[in-house]
């Protein structure tokens, strides 16, 4: 198999402020870390940070930098005398302010809060906090905040565990610790759990650019799923695919709907995550077609494959249900979630690179068989007992009509097997549907294509927008007074490649 390496990220989902699984915004978090310089102290004293009374102002003159799109950054530092129960650190750039959001709450408990009211400078695209820049009001180099990271799970002694960055938004950005922290008191080695610097990057949002949406009551699903391992030998079954008309912005994920022929194969919501798990499918296999330039309404020759494990897929309920009395469910994947199966000079490990009004097909199936590790790629053989029937449909949708025209061609499906290292779609054949839409003609297959929006980075101000997180802090006690931390951060630099992107 010609399967690459996926993008490790961390996704997190929320409801309110509370990361949960089960939510169909979501929003992607990327994490890295870099040593930087080393900043040794004598102890940390504790982990209950407080942002303000009744305690003291634990975070009091941290030093909090905002970027905005223009170029322009501004730095304030942290007090307990802003109008804000939990301290504040507030600019004047477009009124920004960045504050902890309840009184007597330690940072491992309480969200973190920032607004901006907007201004000539554009959105503002990412912060950063230099736990270390002043130590306390009285001057005397005592107190420094600590970025407390998850792992390792004991760390530093005094640090008790720790928190990645979490957030509560429909955002994506990408964290990066910076110039670790080194305790003497405990004796260890460097932990790289404790960090001086946190510097954070907004990226794009993800947004639908071709929708073919389902209905409730409307339409049915067709068997597009294959086994494995009964593909390996023979052809199994069949793929379905539909067309789409591109507008040149590159497609980095793609939504669908879908449903079970036997309700015992629904997903099952996982008690503790509150995510839906597959019960019988294994992963996903998506490929991309170029249309075939004779016109006979099919594809053509095969432009890109991604394998898509089943721990990548995000599954939800709809509530709808189909014509046919399937429950209909929602399925999305990011590209940088799933494998390469077939390069191409368009298909890359991120997204597939359309060339604009340029019609292409898609292909969505299911795969039982053989579990795809969501690390590493590598297939292995379930044990399962081989799936003769199909077990798993693509369901469909309205036609897609544009000022009043039918602009795309009725879906179609191919037997699938693999002779060797790829998937091979043979004898392409418009699929029969038993729900035929109006007009007599075949209903299409519900999807959407997501890409990027350019104009979504960050916060753009209109009406005071927010966006809150979480990160555990600790406080390092008789700070000696830094010599060798001279250069503070002053713009966003060196962040990670890969990027994780949320749906608007």
């Amino acid at each position: 198999m010609s399967i690459f390496k996926r993008v490790a990220v961390v996704t997190l989902v929320s409801v309110l402020f509370l990361p949960t699984s089960d939510q169909q915004s979501q929003a992607a978090v990327m994490l890295s870390a870099d040593d930087g310089v080393i900043q040794t102290v004598p102890d940390i004293n504790t982990f209950e940070t407080w942002g303000g009374p009744p305690e003291a102002f634990n975070m009091e003159g941290m030093e909090v930098t905002a970027h905005f799109a223009s170029g322009a950054s501004e730095t304030a530092t942290w007090g307990g005398v802003l109008p804000t129960p939990g301290g504040a650190a507030q600019g004047t750039i477009g009124n920004w302010r960045l504050e902890n959001l309840t009184q007597a709450t330690h940072t491992f408990g309480s969200p973190w809060k920032l607004s901006y009211s907007g201004s000539a400078q554009g959105n503002l695209v990412g912060f950063s906090i230099d736990g270390f820049a002043e130590f306390a009001n009285t001057g005397v180099p005592t107190d420094a905040v600590a970025f407390d990271r998850t792992q390792p799970s004991a760390g530093t002694v005094g640090s008790a565990g720790g928190r990645d960055f979490e957030t509560g938004a429909t955002a994506n950005i990408n964290v990066r610790y910076r110039d670790a922290v080194d305790s003497l008191a405990d004796g260890l080695p460097l932990q790289r759990d404790l960090y001086r610097r946190l510097d954070a990057k907004f990226e794009e949002k993800i947004v639908p650019k071709w929708r073919q949406l389902p209905e409730d009551q409307v339409g049915e699903n067709i068997h597009s799923d294959i086994d494995w391992r009964r593909s390996m030998q023979t052809e199994d079954r069949q793929a379905v695919a539909d067309d789409f008309i591109s507008d040149g912005r590159p497609i980095v994920g793609v939504r669908w709907w879908g449903s079970y022929f036997n309700p015992e194969d629904h997903p099952k919501q996982d008690p503790d995550s509150r995510s839906y798990v597959p019960e019988v499918e294994d992963g996903f296999l998506i490929s991309f077609f170029d249309d075939d330039p004779a016109g006979s309404t099919l594809p053509a020759d095969l432009a890109g494959s991604y394998i898509a494990p089943a721990d990548s897929v995000r599954i939800s309920p709809t509530g709808m249900i189909g014509w046919d009395g399937h429950p209909v469910w929602e399925y999305e994947v990011e590209l940088p979630e799933t494998f390469l199966d077939h390069a191409g000079p368009l298909a890359t490990e991120n997204s597939f690179d359309e060339v604009a009004d340029t019609e292409y097909w898609i292909s969505i199936a299911a795969e039982d068989g053989h579990r795809i590790d969501p690390d590493t790629g590598k297939a292995e053989n379930t044990g399962d007992p081989e799936r003769s029937a199909p077990f798993w449909g693509w369901h469909t949708s309205p036609e897609r009509v544009d000022n009043g025209l039918f602009i795309d061609d009725a879906p179609v499906a191919s037997n699938v097997f693999m002779p060797g290292g790829e998937w091979d779609y043979v004898a392409w054949d418009q699929v029969p549907q038993f729900h035929i839409g109006p007009n007599d003609r075949p209903y299409n297959m519900a999807f959407e294509l997501l890409t990027l929006d350019p104009d979504s980075v960050g916060l753009d101000g209109v009406l005071a927008t927010e966006f809150t997180f979480f990160q555990d802090t600790d406080i390092a006690q008789a700070v000696p007074e830094p010599n060798t931390l001279a250069c503070l951060f002053i713009g966003l630099i060196g962040m990670v490649s890969a990027r994780r992107r949320q749906q608007a």
